[in-house]
């Protein structure tokens, strides 16, 4: 009787069993030791696989024709980016990321162009035409002073907290009124 214990080895080659083979454990065993070695084969190299640090040659450096692997860190390296579609690099990034004025970005009101604050942390817009429009500094004290700062006959709010301060202080700023109505 063939040992059906032993170290699996796989074979390419299984023998057709035939009608005309006896029905023999001498017949059948080779044959079926064969399927089963292969079969312990193929989970053995599967296994081995899945757990393989490196495999099909993957690795965790930038080299061409390899498949990525991440290293103990989970991190792995790709070269520079030269085309539009590459990965992108953490350097690249943060070369991008540390520009004073990507994009061609301007503190000055520059038609079509991304703002950028200056050093002072100000940048400036073109005067407002539309309710929509960023309001300049100019034009928000331009409209304070004409709705807020005047009185009715055209005297400042200054002047007017001035004159309201000094009739508080009046000794009797509001004298009593005869209200009795005379028939």
């Amino acid at each position: 009787m063939t040992d059906m214990i032993g170290t699996p080895q796989y074979s390419d080659r299984i023998r057709q069993l035939e009608t005309s083979d006896q029905g023999q454990p001498e017949t059948w065993n080779p044959q079926l030791k064969k399927l089963i070695d292969n079969d312990a084969y193929l989970k053995e190299q599967n296994d081995t696989h899945q757990v393989s640090t490196g495999p099909h040659g993957a690795t965790s450096a930038a080299t061409a024709n390899r498949i990525i692997l991440r290293d103990a860190n989970g991190r792995a390296k790709i070269a520079a980016p030269s085309e539009a579609d590459d990965i992108a690099r953490k350097d690249t990034v943060d070369n991008h990321a540390n520009l004073t004025a990507p994009h061609s970005a301007t503190p000055s009101p520059t038609p079509s162009r991304l703002v950028l604050r200056d050093a002072a942390g100000r940048a400036q817009v073109a005067a407002p035409a539309a309710a929509e429009d960023i309001a300049r500094k100019d034009t928000v004290d331009t409209a304070k002073t004409e709705v807020v700062g005047s009185g009715w006959d055209g005297t400042t709010l200054k002047q007017l907290k001035d004159e309201h301060a000094a009739h508080l202080a009046d000794d009797m700023p509001h004298k009593a009124v005869d209200t009795t109505v005379t028939p």
